[in-house]
C-alpha cells in the first residue's frame, strides 16, 4: 500500500520587501515542511512580511523556490521579537529561540532535517536556566532537568529525568531548594518503576510500584507522622486487599478482594476499636452473617446479595429488640419484639411483605 501525504492548504498576504507591493498567495503543508506559491501556482523566491493574524502580528521570512530558507522571525503586535527560527530547504534546521516580551530568551533549541537534534534550554524572566533537554534525531536522550517555582514562593523544585532511545531509564526525582525529596522514581524498564512520594518533614508519604501501567504488589501511604494509613496490595493490577487505619496506627477497615471486587471478609471500626461493620462478601456480593453497629446493633443474614433468614436488631443496651426473617429483601413469617426484660411484647406476621396479622402481650 502506497504511503498517504497529507497536506493542509492555507492563504496569506505576503508583502514583497523588495518590490514594496502586497502578494496573494497560498501555502501547501506537507508534514514539517511548508510550500509557498503565488495566486497563479508558482513558486516563490524572495524576502517577505508575512501578516499572520488580524491584531498586528506578523512575520519576516526568506523563501527560495517556495520553501523557506535561512532565518525566520515573528512579532507580536506591538512588533517585538517573540521568535527566531532557521531553515534550510523547508525545515527548521539551525538555532530557534523563543522570547519573553521584555526582550530576554525564554528558550533555545536545536533543529536538524526539521526535527530537535541537540541541546534545549529554558530561562525564566530574569534570565536565570530552568530547564535543559536533550534530543537526537528528534528523540529523547540522556538528562533532563527542570525547574519550577514553588506555589506562592520564590524558591523552585527541581526535577531530573534520564531517557535512552526515548525511553524512561534509571532514577527520576524531584527535590526542594534543600535538595530534599519530593518524589523519587526508580526505573526497572521504561514501564516497570517504584514511586515513593515525601511529606515536607522528609517522612514517606506514599509508595507504590506499576508495570505496564498497572499497579503492582504493595502500595502504601502514610500519616505525616509516619503511622501506615493505607496498604493495598495488588495481583494483575487489581488490590486483593485493602487496609485502613486510624492516626493512632489502629485498623478503620479490613478488606479482601479478588480481581479488584469485594470478595470475602470485610471490617470496619470505630475510632474506639469498636466493632461497626463485618460480613463476607462473594464476587462483590453480600453472603453469610453480617453485623451492622452504627446507630443500633443488627445481625443480618445475606444471600447473594439479598437479605435472607433471620434479622436481629438491639437497643443501644445491647438487649434483643426485635427478630424475624427476610426472603429476597422482603419480611415473610412472624417478626417478635421484645421489652428490656426480654419478653415478647408484640408478634407481626407477615406474607411476602404484607402485613398479615399482629398480636400484642
Amino acid at each position: 500500500m502506497k504511503p498517504i501525504l497529507f497536506f493542509i492548504t492555507t492563504f496569506f498576504l505576503l508583502l514583497n520587501s523588495n518590490a514594496q507591493e502586497w502578494v496573494d498567495i497560498r501555502t501547501t503543508k506537507f508534514g514539517k515542511q511548508t510550500l509557498y506559491r503565488d495566486i497563479d501556482n508558482k513558486s516563490l523566491t524572495g524576502h517577505f512580511k508575512m501578516a499572520t493574524s488580524y491584531d498586528g502580528r506578523y512575520s519576516e521570512i526568506n523563501i527560495i523556490k517556495g520553501k523557506l530558507e535561512g532565518e525566520r522571525k515573528d512579532f507580536n503586535k506591538e512588533g517585538i521579537l517573540v521568535k527566531s527560527e532557521n531553515y534550510k530547504e523547508g525545515f527548521l534546521d539551525g538555532k530557534t529561540t523563543l522570547y519573553y516580551a521584555s526582550g530576554t530568551i525564554k528558550r533555545e533549541m536545536v533543529y536538524s532535517n526539521g526535527v530537535k537534534n541537540g541541546t534545549t534550554k529554558g530561562y525564566n524572566l530574569k534570565g536565570e536556566e530552568v530547564a535543559v533537554e536533550e534530543h537526537k534525531k528528534g528523540v529523547k536522550t540522556g538528562k533532563w532537568i527542570f525547574k519550577q517555582k514553588q506555589f506562592n514562593s520564590k524558591k523552585y523544585n527541581t526535577t531530573t529525568k534520564y531517557y535512552t532511545n526515548g525511553k524512561p531509564t534509571g532514577t527520576w526525582k524531584q527535590v526542594n531548594e534543600k535538595n530534599k525529596p519530593i518524589w523519587i522514581k526508580k526505573h526497572t524498564t521504561p514501564t516497570h518503576y517504584k514511586k515513593q512520594e515525601y511529606f515536607a518533614n522528609g517522612k514517606l508519604k506514599k509508595e507504590f510500584i506499576k508495570k505496564d501501567g498497572k499497579s503492582y504488589k504493595t502500595a502504601k501511604e502514610y500519616y505525616s507522622t509516619g503511622v501506615l494509613k493505607n496498604k493495598y496490595v495488588y495481583k494483575d493490577g487489581k488490590y486483593t486487599y485493602r487496609l485502613d487505619n486510624y492516626e493512632d496506627g489502629t485498623p478503620k477497615f479490613i478488606g479482601n478482594y479478588k480481581n479488584g471486587t469485594s470478595h470475602g471478609e470485610h471490617i470496619q471500626h470505630n475510632n474506639n476499636g469498636v466493632i461497626t461493620m463485618k460480613g463476607n462478601y462473594f464476587e462483590g456480593k453480600r453472603t453469610g452473617e453480617w453485623i451492622l453497629n452504627t446507630t443500633r446493633k443488627k445481625i443480618i443474614t445475606y444471600k447473594n446479595g439479598k437479605k435472607n433468614g433471620v434479622e436481629k436488631i438491639y437497643s443501644s443496651d445491647g438487649k434483643l429488640f426485635s427478630e424475624g426473617t427476610y426472603v429476597n429483601n422482603i419480611k415473610d413469617g412472624v417478626w417478635k419484639f421484645y421489652n428490656k426484660q426480654q419478653d415478647v411484647t408484640r408478634e407481626v406476621n407477615y406474607k411476602r411483605g404484607k402485613r398479615l396479622s399482629e398480636k400484642k402481650y
